[in-house]
């Protein structure tokens, strides 16, 4: 259960800026968002371990007309066992972005009893992170970003929303394949990251929209899956 348990936590602190992954039963499915206001869209997931239905994890996307943009994730997850909740898990995240550069972060952790925090501004030329250490960071800092798939893919590290820490990333490409979206065969380009011990594989179109997304952990498999969104 430990394993799991780092496992899931991993995977929600890497997805908590917005993005979209969704699947269905066994395979993975294209995302959809829907825009609920002007510059706005909402991913809504229900979120499975293998084939197991754990919790949801709800991603707000807000872009601003001053070119800010910002981000709301809230991850729900619950492990049962014979009934009996074994693992709990809860995340949220707030971020502004600028540009391209993250401008602000305020994360909140709940691991299974275990309180996590992780605050930071830019300012004075560089990042300041405040939480859970006090730590100077390149100015111009990315977090997972799957949302923009140029920006994401030019990366080096990422900063983790969890521990504050900058996990080092490489970006292999895949090649072009044909994905299932919206009902119909269209051709998309897969990428492979490896970041913290992880493998993360994303599809998107030629135009940039992030299709689909799949990672592994270990032997198990964790699967987003969009419900209706609003």
């Amino acid at each position: 259960m430990k394993r799991l348990g780092m496992a899931l936590k991993w995977w929600a602190l890497a997805m908590a800026v917005p993005m979209g992954p969704a699947f269905a039963q066994e395979q993975a499915q294209p995302a959809v968002a829907i825009a609920t206001a002007p510059g706005q869209q909402v991913f809504d997931f229900e979120v499975n371990l293998d084939t197991r239905p754990i919790g949801t994890h709800r991603f707000t996307v807000s872009r601003e007309a001053d070119g800010a943009t910002r981000i709301h994730s809230d991850a729900r997850f619950d492990v049962r066992f014979l009934g009996i909740v074994a693992y709990r898990y809860r995340h949220q995240a707030r971020e502004q972005w600028q540009g391209d550069c993250l401008a602000t972060i305020d994360a909140t952790t709940h691991d299974n009893g275990r309180s996590l925090q992780v605050q930071g501004l830019r300012r004075d030329g560089g990042f300041q992170l405040q939480q859970p250490t006090a730590t100077s960071l390149p100015a111009c800092l990315s977090a997972y970003a799957y949302w923009n798939r140029d920006l994401l893919l030019r990366q080096r590290a990422l900063l983790n929303p969890q521990t504050g820490r900058l996990d080092a990333l490489r970006v292999e490409s895949m090649g072009r394949e044909t994905v299932e979206f919206k009902g119909r065969s269209v051709p998309a380009e897969r990428y492979r990251l490896h970041a913290a011990q992880n493998v993360i594989d994303l599809w998107y179109s030629p135009q940039g929209e992030w299709l689909r997304l799949e990672s592994t952990t270990g032997s198990r498999r964790l699967v987003y899956r969009l419900k209706s969104a609003s």
